[in-house]
């Protein structure tokens, strides 16, 4: 037995280790053991006796030393011994563990079931191609993503790791992984030299080492190569669609590659003015390459950001819709395309069927993705199906517990399902290893503003404000007049109505602020406006705890009829 699941929580045996929902939780050595014996038997009534002789075998204490220990594990697990959920007493005998259990078997010893390929770096700090850098790994991670025997870590996880000093032993047992591929280029004139090695992250070895000098124009080999000879060396088992993909080019062109690349470099912090740029280089890399999949999911993706910011929704969602078909066109099992179609199904027709059905299609092509599962678990909680989608956030983490999109969503699963105090401890236990991700900051700060947490908040809010979003500023605003931070409020809202004035800020900013001074007409009058441009901030006023309390009002309740979501479960 390697790790036993139950309910939001995991316990790994062998790293000795509680987690829950991928957040570590710290236990006494004796506490452990009393918690993984209750978790081995489970059902079966273990007698106090039982207990002290497999916890204190050689030693003679008494009943309160036990007694103690069931207290810290139902302390662990927030479980109540008048109702409990996890460990009954059974008195005059012992404790039993109620709880269905799951058991995940562990990985042979050296086998790799979890990679992370880091950013390549330069040979000298003189020397550097930040995007070609960056983008070999991204081109690696792609490939190898869709492997159902491999968990890659993403691209927004690894980023980080790009300095040219960075020790990659240190990363990988960071990111949590079985190995770590770390690389290095130089151009040279005309041509490229890269080498490549695979480290075992348990004992440092090199499960594969070699180094490629080829001409430029040559790079997508080399790729070819490296994946073929990684799949190789820490033996992945490729079904005959997966050896195809792996080896496709997903263009030949070496301009389009460029420019593709300088658009993946800035559309890592969804962030308006970067997306266009983005959308510039990705549309040049189509026009040298019309068949180029890979771009067009780009294209997709970069406009679903856009109409994240809820101006001209309509229109970028139609862009999103056709690019990502597109790319299904020339590629049909290309599960990122699934689930941009997916998210416009939802976000902006609010065919709810429609877009299960596209993320289910996304989860079964590519299930070791984060993203694929944290994209389904935000249609589920902005629909209220709240159980569907922490339990989709879970399964997000647990594809990559080093993620902070994945930590995100879980925190947006937990603050939507009303459970807003869960969602401050999960996003605030990772908060110092992702302190760079603003989606993660924003919606840490919204729930922080639930549970009344205000200078918490504020702090969080303005990180994330800092990226220029007006939804993002629109929340701070409402932060700051709840906290009576009257003066800082009011500039900002002088901002974000001379920003509405020129078509450069949404409905939804001003309606937070009227939210926070109770001022219900005009709130209303806001959120209608939403309805006049569909997309994600139509659906708050259904779901989002922090406009609870307007939901009452006919027109509140007008305006959800037109949402036709489905049955909460």
């Amino acid at each position: 037995m390697s790790t036993v699941r139950f309910g939001p929580f995991a316990v790994d045996v062998a790293k000795r280790r509680l987690e829950r929902d991928g957040i570590e939780i710290q236990l006494q050595p004796k506490v452990f053991d009393t918690l993984r014996y209750l978790v081995e038997h489970p059902g079966r009534v273990i007698p106090r006796d039982e207990l002290f002789a497999r916890l204190w075998p050689d030693t003679f204490v008494g009943d309160a030393a036990l007694t103690r220990c069931v207290k810290e594990v139902r302390r662990a697990l927030g479980d109540r011994p008048r109702e409990p959920r996890f460990v009954s007493t059974v008195p005059s005998v012992g404790y039993r563990f109620d709880a269905t259990v799951e058991l995940v078997a562990a990985a042979r010893e050296g086998e790799v079931r979890v990679l992370a390929v880091l950013p390549f770096r330069p040979v000298s700090r003189d020397d550097g191609d930040p995007g070609l850098e960056l983008g070999m790994a991204d081109t690696l991670i792609t490939r190898l993503s869709g492997l159902r025997e491999l968990v890659v870590r993403p691209l927004a996880t690894v980023r980080r790791y790009s300095d040219i000093d960075q020790d990659p032993l240190a990363a990988g047992r960071e990111l949590g992984v079985d190995a770590v591929l770390e690389g290095t280029l130089q151009r040279l004139g005309g041509r490229i030299r890269v080498s490549v090695r695979v480290l075992s992250c348990d004992d440092g070895r090199a499960l594969f080492a070699e180094q490629y000098d080829e001409s430029f124009g040559d790079v997508f080999e080399v790729q070819d190569v490296v994946c073929r000879r990684i799949t190789s060396a820490i033996e992945v088992k490729l079904d005959a669609v997966e050896a195809e993909r792996i080896g496709r080019h997903e263009t030949s062109d070496l301009r389009a590659y460029r420019h593709f690349l300088r658009g993946r470099l800035g559309l890592g912090r969804m962030v308006p003015d970067e997306a266009r740029r983005s959308i510039g280089h990705f549309e040049k890399a189509l026009e040298i390459d019309p068949a180029y999949a890979q771009a067009m999911v780009s294209v997709a993706e970069a406009n679903i950001v856009l109409a994240w910011q809820g101006l001209e929704t309509s229109r970028y969602y139609d862009r999103a819709r056709r690019a990502a078909q597109s790319a299904l066109d020339h590629e049909p099992r290309l599960g990122i395309a699934w689930s941009w179609l997916a998210t416009v199904a939802w976000e902006h027709d609010w065919d709810w069927k429609d877009a299960d059905h596209k993320f289910e299609r996304a989860v079964e092509l590519t299930p070791n993705v984060v993203d694929m599962w944290g994209r389904y678990s935000a249609s589920c909680a902005f629909s209220g199906r709240s159980e569907k989608a922490v339990r989709l956030a879970r399964r997000a983490v647990e594809v990559d517990r080093t993620s902070p999109m994945a930590t995100a969503w879980l925190v947006q699963a937990l603050h939507m399902a009303g459970r807003s105090n869960d969602a401050v401890e999960a996003g605030e236990a990772v908060l110092a290893r992702a302190s760079d991700t603003p989606f993660l900051l924003f919606i840490l700060g919204v729930a922080c503003l639930q549970v009344g947490r205000l200078d918490r908040a504020i702090g969080h809010l303005e990180r994330a404000a800092a990226t220029g979003r007006p939804d993002f500023m629109g929340v701070l605003a409402n932060a700051y007049v709840r906290a009576g931070r009257h003066e800082e409020a009011s500039a900002l809202e002088s901002s974000l109505r001379e920003q509405s004035r020129r078509g450069a800020a949404p409905p939804l900013a001003l309606a937070m602020i009227h939210a926070a001074r109770e001022e219900i007409d005009p709130f209303f009058e806001a959120i209608e406006k939403t309805f006049e441009q569909p997309g994600l901030h139509s659906t708050l006023i259904a779901t989002e705890p922090l406009l609870a309390s307007y939901r009452d009002d006919p027109r509140a309740r007008r305006l959800i009829r037109r949402l036709g979501l489905p049955p909460a479960r």
